[in-house]
């Protein structure tokens, strides 16, 4: 049995210094698979995540990024963007996008956008902030809502026999 271990990764949360368009996934796909795409310059979101960046997108190397805490259902940075403060660096996480439940907190509650047909991507304000991304799935809160109210009821009705037998007595 062999195991290999691809040493080549990037890093788990970057800024990217430009962001393309692209019209399809097919279009998306195709600029994946060339030779010299690079993901800083060449990372793509597609025309209908309807954001406007030309004029608020920065880029400093110098702007720096530290994760907290990294878990399945919550991830924890720290951020420290240098520039101008009237424009924004967009962050690119090594986490699949899943468009359902995830809700970024601690940076104006901006929007996660798909980036690369696959990751996930959102922008950062200017200065220190602390930005947290938690999975609360309306489908998980609705269901313990269900089953709270279940149980209530399934109480109620197991106890309703003793109640109706100490009225009768009285």
């Amino acid at each position: 049995v062999y195991v290999y271990e691809y040493l080549k990764t990037g890093p788990r949360a970057q800024y990217i210094s430009d962001i393309n368009f692209i019209n399809s996934r097919e279009e998306g796909y195709a600029i994946l698979k060339r030779d010299e795409f690079n993901i800083k310059t060449d990372s793509f979101v597609s025309k209908s995540a309807n954001i406007n960046y030309k004029n608020i997108l920065s880029y400093n190397e110098n702007s720096s990024i530290d994760i907290m805490r990294w878990s399945p259902n919550r991830i924890v940075i720290e951020t420290n963007v240098i520039g101008d403060n009237n424009k924004q660096h967009f962050m690119l996480l090594s986490e699949i996008y899943f468009p359902y439940g995830w809700k970024l907190e601690g940076n104006d509650d901006g929007k996660i956008v798909e980036v690369n047909n696959l990751l996930r991507g959102f922008f950062v304000s200017g200065g220190r902030s602390e930005i947290v991304l938690s999975f609360e799935p309306n489908d998980i809160k609705y269901g313990g809502m269900i089953t709270y109210a279940s149980f209530i009821l399934i109480i109620f009705m197991i106890f309703i026999p003793y109640i109706k037998s100490f009225y009768e007595r009285v």
